[in-house]
């Protein structure tokens, strides 16, 4: 059982349309695991472009913490094809980076919360 989701999301309307349906299977998961939070959301096959910013800006609005963009590239495609992980094809790639940038934001987030959690909770021993 997890404590935290992870939204990843493509910039599409879509994906706007639906977080709306992940936010009601949140509610539904919490009946059984009320531990769970989101995390934060991924955005996947990013592009420089208008589309994109906008897109960005609808998931801001949506008040869900973006961990990391990973962008759109040609490495990504030859990974697949040879059956590798991008970081082991080519670990200087932008799309690795991207990738390490975003465990790296996972790990904070989580080691944030979790420190916060256990402060709660020694404030509560104090009384």
């Amino acid at each position: 059982i997890s404590d935290y989701l992870i939204i990843p999301v493509v910039p599409a309307e879509s994906s706007i349309e639906g977080l709306s349906e992940v936010f009601e299977l949140m509610e539904e998961v919490r009946t059984y695991n009320p531990n769970i939070n989101i995390l934060g959301s991924i955005i996947n096959m990013k592009e420089h472009t208008i589309n994109d910013k906008v897109f960005l800006e609808k998931i801001i609005e949506k008040d869900i913490s973006i961990l990391g963009e990973i962008r759109k590239g040609v490495k990504v495609r030859e990974a697949e094809r040879k059956n590798q992980a991008i970081c082991i094809l080519d670990e200087e790639s932008n799309v690795c980076k991207d990738f390490t940038s975003v465990l790296d934001n996972m790990i904070f987030k989580i080691s944030q919360s979790e420190l916060s959690a256990l402060n709660g909770k020694l404030n509560i021993i104090k009384k």
